[in-house]
């Protein structure tokens, strides 16, 4: 270790041993210095950063005449710590500068009398600085103390240490701050900060390697970004304006750029420097001071969001002379698939699959490329000797150009896999051998090995069996190992065919695979025997490509799209099995039968969107390589949907029949009551107007009738030839034709009016008019009614036939029976009412030529109008019983 310093008046030089001083306690409190410092030693474990020694217990303790560390007890993971006066003639600023080839650090403690101190930009030196140029030539081993402020791009903690990335205008430049202290990985992440510290160039062979900035502690590094406040400072690097959200970017903030030009148009260029590169938008006023690629040019104007990524809309640009175009970048599979390589320099290395006037295609490493073509974005120039395009298919090349994304105008997304590529030129790595089956054969295990030297762009030849053919792939044997064969045109070859397959290998599958593959057949063998497989092995995907022999369940078996698809369960795997479309596919099996297939097994389903890890298929290329073990039983699940299905829907047809039939029925019985309703208004009306027809007649015959024989007769009683005893017989006439008519009357009334419509009136009426009927006559008159508790509604023309009859019948009895008692007996029976007049008479047989008279027919003929009966009985020994029914429908509660 040494420690030099130079001060006022005095250059530079080491410490010598005479300025070195150490306190001693004297008598009496006093301080007393002696010669020497005193000096501790502490042993460790693998430190990895300088330790706080006053938390440390120290193992050694003395007095040293200088900074001499060969008094260290060892020589790995052990510290020293120093501790004295120096001694100087003059009072001013000392510059110290320390030198070890592990780690140090010094300290100045309280300045004595003798010695000033001042503390300037370093809590305890002052430094010489100066600002870091990324890529400056320094010596190898170099170390000057160094300045660096730009944007903190990575940030790591390590224990007492943290490493950085800052992003300056001219490039990336680790910074390693050894005693961080409370300096965060987080928060200084993005962030503007400005470091103080030793650069040390790495040693190289022939020229000094990367240079890198060692900080001593946290206070050597100053966030700027807390100083300035959110506001974004000018940008003057290509990656902060790449950084921009659109936001940002719209609302023109200034940049200034210096960078070299990899791409120009004559509106356009792109410009990048040490951090990436940036589509700047300018054109000059003559085509001569148009910027060309491969120029040094300084821009300045304003960010703007752009089409796709931020971009520069520049007021002025100045030329700096010629560059030189720089290290182009190999972007990553995830930078090609979304865009962020926009306005890069890159270089992309991969096999030509295609080329034509629209774009060119790319095997690379991670998959397939498409470089599009269009205006001021052209294809790279041919080769000096190739004439063709189609020559260089297959080669391997590499292709350097500014990346230019593909997107879509309308919703400006990227599209994956496909870009342009500006100012692109080609390099030929490797030609296409003329005859591809001209190299070794390799094993398909081969590129497993460390020795086989096999990139995904080497060709690689292998031979097997072919086990599944389908168009754009076979399936081969090598060996016991499976083989994908991935080929851009069907392949002419069939199941057992030796063939010779070439291609490029593709790793990191449960079987080896061969792109861009070319086959040939060679001969042709027996169908190799199958692997079984148990159910709980299904899963092993190193069985991929591979001829095996499960035993399953059949779940479904169906035909899709000319391809049968079985659906089966083997323990806890559910996998399909595939038979290829050919002119037979089989006759098709029951579900739940047990069944043997031979096939091959597939770790890649055809169905793509299958993502299951554990996913499979099994391949089968004949009907015989399904045999069923066990049918499954005719009444399955589908067969009992299919049924529950069937009653289902002759159940859904039911219930839509009844319900509109019920809509029929009811729209019918709607339309019947209206009709009913209808008739049975015209009805009422029209019985309405037999009533008033019959009350009319009934007043014309037996009022008319009357009235004109009283008028006649009080004519007579009043000529004056009557005798006045004539007159008193006319009169007499007239009173009882008078009582007659009132009589009359009162039977029309009681016939038309309501209030008498139910029986209980009828027959009270009946008994009230036979017993003043039969009273001048001195027949005896007895009556039996029945007392059931129920009214029955009976209309005026059913009140009025059955008294015209009921009276007709008591007439007979009065005129001929000669009876002296008279039973009248009215009741219900069976619904009907039934009204009896029985006498005590001589009977119809005495007089029995009367028994076809007017009375008998007018009473059968009367209750016959109202759906009644008369029914008249001659008893042997004398007397006669008349009945008449009447039948009722309708009842009405008491």
């Amino acid at each position: 270790m040494r420690i030099e310093y130079e001060g006022p008046e005095q250059a530079l030089q080491a410490v010598a041993s005479a300025a070195l001083w150490r306190r001693i306690p004297g008598q009496g409190g006093a301080q007393t210095f002696s010669p020497g410092i005193d000096y501790r030693t502490y042993l460790g474990p693998e430190w990895t950063s300088l330790p706080d020694f006053e938390e440390c217990q120290p193992v050694g303790t003395g007095i040293a005449t200088n900074f001499d560390i060969r008094l260290r007890p060892r020589d790995e993971h052990v510290g020293m710590v120093f501790e004295g006066f120096l001694e100087s003639a003059r009072a001013g600023v000392y510059t110290f500068y320390v030198e070890a080839d592990d780690g140090a650090r010094l300290w100045v403690g309280d300045a004595s009398k003798q010695c000033t101190v001042s503390i300037l930009s370093r809590p305890v030196v002052r430094v010489a600085t100066r600002r870091l140029a990324p890529g400056a030539s320094m010596a190898a081993g170099d170390h000057q103390w160094t300045e660096v402020e730009g944007e903190v791009r990575f940030a790591s903690r390590r224990g007492h240490e943290l490493e950085l990335e800052v992003l300056t205008k001219n490039g990336l430049v680790p910074v390693s701050v050894v005693e961080a202290g409370s300096l965060g990985a987080t928060n200084l992440l993005r962030q503007q900060v400005r470091a103080t510290g030793i650069c040390e160039v790495g040693r190289g062979l022939e020229q000094p390697g990367p240079a890198r900035l060692i900080v001593l502690g946290a206070q050597d590094v100053e966030n700027l970004s807390l100083e300035q406040g959110t506001d974004r400072e000018d940008l003057t690097a290509a990656e902060q304006v790449r950084s921009l959200q659109p936001v940002e970017a719209r609302k023109s903030l200034h940049a200034k750029l210096r960078g070299v030009v990899t791409m120009a148009t004559h509106w356009s260029f792109v410009l990048q420097d040490g951090t990436g590169g940036v589509f700047v938008e300018y054109a000059a006023r003559n085509w001569i001071d148009q910027p060309r690629a491969g120029e040094n040019w300084e821009v300045e104007g304003t960010t703007d969001p752009g089409q796709f990524s931020p971009m520069i809309r520049a007021q002025r640009a100045w030329c700096l002379g010629s560059g030189a175009f720089p290290e182009p970048i190999h972007p990553t599979w995830e930078q090609l698939m979304n865009g962020s390589a926009d306005a890069e320099w890159i270089e992309i290395q991969g096999v030509i699959t295609r080329w034509g006037d629209t774009g060119m295609e790319l095997l690379t490493r991670d998959g397939k490329i498409t470089v599009l073509a269009k205006d001021h974005y052209f294809l790279p120039e041919l080769p000096v000797g190739i004439r063709t395009s189609g020559e260089l298919l297959g080669s391997l090349v590499r292709i350097r150009g500014v990346f230019t994304a593909s997107w879509d105008l309308n919703t400006l997304r990227f599209r994956p896999g496909e870009f342009y590529l500006g100012n692109a030129t080609l390099c030929v790595d490797e030609m296409p051998p003329k005859d591809p089956f001209s190299i070794a054969t390799r094993r398909a295990t081969d590129p497993l090995l460390f020795t086989s030297h096999l990139g995904a762009l080497t060709r690689l030849k292998l031979a097997g069996q072919v086990l599944y053919a389908s168009p754009g792939e076979c399936l081969l044997l090598d060996g016991s190992s499976g083989v994908r064969v991935i080929t851009p045109t069907p392949a002419a070859v069939q199941e057992n065919d030796l063939v010779e397959a070439v291609g490029f290998p593709q790793l990191g599958g449960p079987s080896a695979v061969l792109l861009e593959g070319v086959v040939q057949k060679v001969g042709r063998a027996e169908r190799p025997q199958p692997t079984v497989v148990l159910a709980g092995n299904l899963t092993d995907r190193s069985l991929d490509a591979t001829p095996v022999r499960v035993e399953a369940v059949l779940l479904s078996d169906v035909v899709r799209q000319g391809e049968r698809v079985l659906e089966l369960r083997a323990g806890p795997q559910h996998f399909l099995a595939r038979l290829a479309s050919g002119p037979a596919l089989g006759r098709l099996m029951r579900r739940d039968s047990r069944v043997r297939l031979t096939g091959v097994y597939s770790a890649r389903p055809l169905d793509r969107s299958v993502t299951d890890l554990d996913s499979f298929e099994l391949l089968l290329s004949h009907p015989e390589d399904i045999v069923v073990l066990q049918p499954g039983p005719w009444w399955t699940v589908r067969h009992t949907i299919a049924t529950i299905v069937v009653l289902l829907s002759g159940l859904v047809a039911a219930l839509v029949w009844i319900t509109s039939l019920r809509r029929t029925v009811a729209q019918r019985t709607t339309e019947l009551k209206r009709e009913i309703e209808e008739r049975q208004t015209i009805e009422h009306r029209r019985a309405m107007e037999q009533e008033r027809s019959r009350v009319a007649q009934d007043l014309h015959d037996d009022l008319g009738a009357g009235l004109a024989q009283i008028g006649w007769v009080g004519a007579l009683a009043q000529r004056a030839s009557t005798s006045p005893e004539r007159a008193r017989e006319y009169l007499a006439e007239i009173t009882n034709k008078s009582n007659a008519m009132v009589s009359a009357l009162d039977e029309i009334v009681w016939a038309i009016n309501p209030k008498h419509d139910s029986t209980t009136a009828v027959s009270g009426y009946l008994c009230d008019y036979a017993q003043e009927f039969l009273q001048p006559t001195g027949i005896a008159c007895r009556f039996d009614v029945g007392r059931d508790g129920a009214l029955v509604a009976l209309n005026s023309q059913q009140r009025h036939q059955l008294f015209l009859a009921f009276r007709e019948a008591l007439t007979n009895v009065v005129k001929h029976a000669q009876a002296t008692e008279v039973w009248i007996r009215i009741g219900s029976e069976n619904g009907d009412l039934r009204v009896v007049v029985e006498d005590n008479g001589r009977g119809l047989a005495i007089n029995g030529h009367r028994s076809n008279g007017d009375g008998m027919s007018n009473m059968r003929e009367r209750l016959k109008q109202i759906a009644g009966r008369c029914e008249i009985e001659a008893r042997t020994g004398g007397g006669t019983v008349v009945r008449f029914r009447i039948g009722l429908e309708q009842r009405v509660t008491e």
